[in-house]
């Protein structure tokens, strides 16, 4: 069930680890790989986006 979906997002962005990420201009992204957990849901999004636009 993607109800939930929502509400761990809004978590993801809410949360503390973003306080402790730091961004490196050496690798072009955040110390923690937290970027790629960013990417990672964004895709999702767009993903279910599309599943729900081809239902349509």
């Amino acid at each position: 069930s993607w109800s939930p979906f929502p509400y761990l997002c809004a978590a993801f962005v809410a949360s503390n680890i973003w306080n402790t990420a730091s961004y490196d201009v050496n690798i072009s992204g955040f110390n923690d790989n937290i970027h790629c957990l960013a990417r990672c849901i964004s895709s999702v999004i767009a993903g279910s986006e599309l599943a729900i636009l081809e239902r349509n």
